[in-house]
């Protein structure tokens, strides 16, 4: 019984010590823990800062594409410089797609004219006559108001000369001031820090 007594006792003070020698590494084991998991949490979100800022730079690159594009599309509609025969071409070209033809033309640049107003100096007063026949004439129409150019139709005129018939036309077309270029960056970039 001794013998079991002592076994029993010996099992009592093994797992005591045991227990001891537990929760006394643990003392020591918790914090290194404890550290290890604060250092997964600040890892993981600067995983999520670092993504966010990725899809920020990725949005921001989209959008300095968009407006690329944009002012490669405005350089093209409102050309920068004295586009005069620029504008006669184009209109030439769309007379010449429709089956019509230009007799005459006369453009003047408001810029040049005495006493136009600023805004009136990035304006060209385009005087037509095209001939052609109706569909044709109304195809014309379509395509000048459709046209990538800014083209506003000021005056219209219909006359009937037999199978042909005679379009008289007072157009306004843009330019952009000589001091704005549209190619040109802004001073300062959008943050791309996610910082607002």
């Amino acid at each position: 019984m001794r013998e079991s007594n002592n076994n029993s006792l010996s099992i009592i003070v093994a797992l005591f010590v045991a227990a001891g020698a537990f929760i006394w590494s643990w003392k020591f084991v918790l914090p290194e823990y404890q550290d290890t998991e604060q250092k997964i949490n600040q890892t993981q979100i600067s995983i999520e800062n670092a993504t966010q800022k990725g899809d920020k730079l990725t949005a921001d690159k989209q959008a300095l594409s968009d407006l690329g594009d944009a002012v490669d599309k405005i350089s093209v509609s409102v050309s920068k410089d004295k586009d005069m025969p620029n504008t006669v071409t184009e209109l030439e070209s769309i007379a010449t797609k429709n089956k019509t033809y230009i007799p005459s033309i006369q453009v003047t640049d408001s810029a040049l004219v005495a006493g136009s107003s600023t805004s009136a100096n990035n304006q060209l007063s385009i005087a037509f006559t095209v001939n052609g026949g109706f569909s044709d004439l109304q195809s014309f129409i379509h395509d000048l108001e459709t046209d990538i150019k800014f083209f506003n139709i000021s005056s219209m005129t219909l006359a009937n000369s037999g199978k042909q018939m005679s379009l008289s036309l007072q157009l306004t077309a843009f330019k952009l001031p000589a001091s704005t270029s549209p190619t040109a960056l802004p001073e300062t970039l959008p943050s791309t820090t996610g910082e607002n």
